[in-house]
């Protein structure tokens, strides 16, 4: 029975104005399966004065009949009917006017109190502040899963993030500025009123407990499909957001996050398939509906800067831009460039030119660039046939290919390029977008190059389909292109280098040249001495935590010994007899040092001067780790983690100002010695061809230890520890459904089985397995009561 605090006064509701500490308002709609956890978890609540308003909100099942049965239990329990359906927002609307308390939570029927004393643990926080809001900490039941949801600050990730049922607000700050929910949106009204709360007040404080435990149920509206009534509703709750923006006018992170979490989701499948679908239909009403939820998203997202540009955590830059991106093309009102980019197609450099050229954004030229450099060709765009492709002799007088051995500031070329790549196509020099490529994730800071276009012209089978789609995309410039430049580490590094004695006829440059379509190739190489070379890139290809290779050094110069990768000579003869009649320009790095650095020298051997480009070194990408560093990353593939636990390793290894700072040598003096004996001829030749520039490669005395990879694995204070969210079994279900999501779509049958009987059946099978998920995962929380796991009476 219900604690006598909690009793109710029978007299003038005037008396009984501060009678109640607190309001728990829980609107009910079908919910007799669970309503009764959620009511009990807050009549039982102790140490504060507390009513219970359940709102039935027109149910067709039990559950008002429930309600009534409870009602005779609990006195401070006050059922609410409603006669029709109308929504969450008008049954919680009609609970805070019938509410007598100081303070007003909200409960959905399907959650429920963490304790008996949560709320008084929550309001005694409040009791000598005079506070508006507080907000409390909150328990997910994901499935077998308990994931916390603890507010630590009050900050833009905060408030975009926070639920309804995490707040517990005075009644007289709701009635002084007039908030409320809004009836217009029966799904979702929840977000424009809590962002009301948390904007229009600073008198706003933080509960770390966890208040309200929130099972996410299966069958709930928000997980239906969506079809035109839900799109009307989602459009009219921007609009709502968007005007609480300006009404309380939050600040510029604020801005930033709604528009991260609003530009986000319509590019998640849930929105972004439907609104295909609406755009490929063509039905009455569609496209008028489809520029009304473009024009709501480019309203919301108007004010903030871009998402991209102001990006700072390695990882992200590649989906902020094509964040940005969308809002470019939202402004403009395209919808078949709405259409391919909600479908994750790449939008090309004359679609983002137009786009440029009519945005208000003062920000859009740069993302466009950005975009470019993320968002580039693959190689399955390669082998689609380009039907009509141009000649690519008719559209360009010359190629140069840049064939820099690694660590010789190619990426920093690259990055020039990528960075100027409009402006140079105005001096007549076209660096391609097709077939480049880069890092994603956390590699995502990593440029390639063209490697994979460059792969596939050495490749006879595809040489053809890369060349086209080379000249396609020049022939959309509808500019003169005077030079071709192509720039790549790939055919000069030893992974994909192959020895041309004795395989000159097939040798990767060989068809890499006859597979252009050119009279004039020219081929430029920067070299450093053999030794220092192999120093620096073995360190280089080592710290590349994704690519498994960790050989001992020795090792590895012994293969560029074999390889005849370094050997300045056989390379030189042989770019000569392949690339002829072009030219082919080789210099060492201490002389391109010498000459400016790598883009003024490129560009004094291209003979093209652009006026209006400053050219810089400045871009610090490919950024070499210290030793220490580069030997964790190597101890830890030698020790096969696992991919999960090597991104962690490895962004933690980045953070370590310990191991960036360390003076511990990867490469040992003896070591060092040995391969310069393996290395002696190299390291002669390529002296005599450079009139002995050769830097220094001299080790100096390690002064640090050898980093403990088994205490950086296991110490808490690195913050290698990850926890483990989910449970063996379901692992194992979503790998299995993203295996057959992924044969799905490889297949192309996704279309036709919307119509077929196996796909109806299967669909019918996951939302009856979803529906018995949902039954179970509340029966375990009524078994939790009643074993008083949650201490509730």
């Amino acid at each position: 029975m219900a604690n006598s605090e909690t009793q109710q006064s029978d007299g003038d509701p005037q008396q009984d104005e501060f009678v109640v500490d607190i309001s728990v308002i829980i609107p009910c709609y079908n919910s007799r399966k669970f309503v009764s956890t959620a009511v009990k978890s807050a009549c039982f609540q102790q140490g504060l004065r507390v009513e219970v308003i359940a709102v039935d909100d027109g149910s067709s099942d039990r559950t008002l009949r429930l309600l009534r049965k409870l009602e005779k239990e609990f006195r401070n329990l006050r059922v609410i009917e409603g006669i029709v359906n109308q929504g969450q927002a008008s049954a919680r609307n009609l609970g805070i006017r019938h509410a007598r308390g100081r303070w007003i939570a909200f409960l959905d029927s399907d959650d429920f109190y963490n304790s008996n004393v949560s709320l008084r643990d929550v309001l005694e926080r409040a009791e000598d502040k005079a506070l508006d809001v507080l907000l409390g900490g909150a328990i997910r039941i994901v499935g077998h899963r308990r994931v916390p949801k603890i507010p630590r600050k009050l900050d833009a990730t905060t408030v975009t993030s926070t639920s309804l049922w995490q707040l517990v607000v005075r009644r007289g700050y709701l009635q002084r500025k007039g908030i409320q929910f809004d009836e217009s949106l029966p799904q979702r009204e929840d977000k424009p009123f809590t962002l009301s709360v948390l904007t229009g007040t600073k008198k706003i404080a933080l509960h770390s407990e966890p208040l309200i435990v929130n099972v996410a149920r299966g069958g709930s509206t928000m997980r239906s499909a969506v079809d035109k009534n839900q799109i009307r509703f989602r459009i009219r709750h921007m609009e709502a957001i968007r005007e609480i923006m300006l009404d309380n006018r939050v600040n510029r992170d604020l801005q930033k996050a709604l528009t991260t979490r609003y530009l986000s989701a319509a590019l998640s499948p849930y929105w972004a398939r439907p609104m295909v679908d609406l755009i490929r239909t063509r039905s009455p009403g569609s496209e008028e509906l489809t520029r009304s939820y473009m024009k709501a998203l480019h309203l919301l997202t108007l004010e903030s800067d871009s998402l991209a540009l102001s990006s700072q955590k390695l990882g992200q830059v590649a989906n902020s831009c094509r964040s940005d991106i969308l809002r470019l093309v939202a402004e403009s009102g395209r919808l078949d460039f709405f259409e391919r980019i909600l479908r994750g197609k790449r939008l090309s450099h004359a679609e983002l030119q137009f786009l440029v050229e009519n945005s208000q954004f003062y920000w859009a030229q740069s993302v466009a660039t950005t975009y470019l450099k993320h968002h580039m060709s693959s190689c399955k765009d390669l082998l689609e046939r380009q039907p009509g492709a141009p000649k690519l002799s008719t559209l360009a007088k010359r190629v140069v290919v840049h064939l820099g051995y690694p660590k010789t500031g190619t990426s920093a070329l690259q990055e020039w390029m990528e960075e100027n790549r409009f402006a140079l196509l105005e001096e007549g020099i076209w660096f391609p977008i097709v077939g480049s490529s880069r890092g994603s994730g956390l590699r995502e800071d990593r440029t390639a190059g063209h490697a994979a276009l460059l792969r596939m012209l050495s490749n006879p089978g595809t040489s053809g389909p890369a060349i086209d789609a080379l000249a396609n995309e020049i022939a959309l410039l509808e500019k003169p292109v005077q030079t071709v430049f192509l720039s790549s580490e790939m055919p000069l590094s030893p992974l994909f280098w192959k020895n041309p004695e004795g395989k000159e006829k097939s040798h990767q440059l060989r068809k890499i040249r006859s597979s252009i379509p050119i009279d004039s190739v020219d081929v430029m190489v920067v070299a450093r001495p053999p030794l220092e070379w192999v120093a620096r890139y073995y360190k280089e290809i080592i710290s590349n935590p994704f690519n498994a290779y960790a050989p001992p050094f020795l090792t590895f110069a012994r293969l560029i010994k074999r390889s005849k990768l370094v050997d300045i000579e056989i390379l030189f003869a042989l770019l000569n007899r392949v690339f002829a009649p072009g030219r082919v320009w080789m210099s060492s790095y201490r002389e391109v040092l010498q000459e400016g650095g790598i883009v003024s020298w490129v560009m004094k051997q291209i003979g093209n001067q652009p006026k209006n480009l400053e050219i810089s070194e400045s871009f610090e990408v490919n950024r070499g780790l210290s030793d220490a560093q580069a030997f964790v990353l190597r101890e830890a593939k030698r020790r096969k983690v696992n991919s999960t636990a090597m991104k962690m390793v490895f962004r933690n290894v980045l953070e370590s100002e310990e191991l960036e700072n360390s003076s511990f040598e990867l490469v040992p003096r003896d070591e060092l010695d040995e391969a310069g004996r393996i290395l002696s001829k190299e390291n002669a030749l390529f002296s005599e061809r450079f009139y002995s520039l050769s830097e220094s490669s001299s080790n100096p005395a390690a002064t640090s230890p050898e980093p403990d990879f088994r205490a950086f694995l296991t110490d808490p204070h690195r913050k290698l520890r990850f926890p483990v969210f989910y449970s063996r079994l379901e692992v194992i279900n979503i790998r299995r459904n993203l295996r057959w999501l992924k044969s799905l779509a490889r297949s192309g049958v996704s279309s036709i089985l919307k119509h077929d009987r196996l796909y109806t059946a299967r669909k019918t099978l996951l939302h009856e397995a979803l529906r018995w998920s949902h039954r179970l995962t509340n029966a375990l929380a009524h078994r939790q009561i009643a074993r008083r796991v949650w201490n509730f009476g």
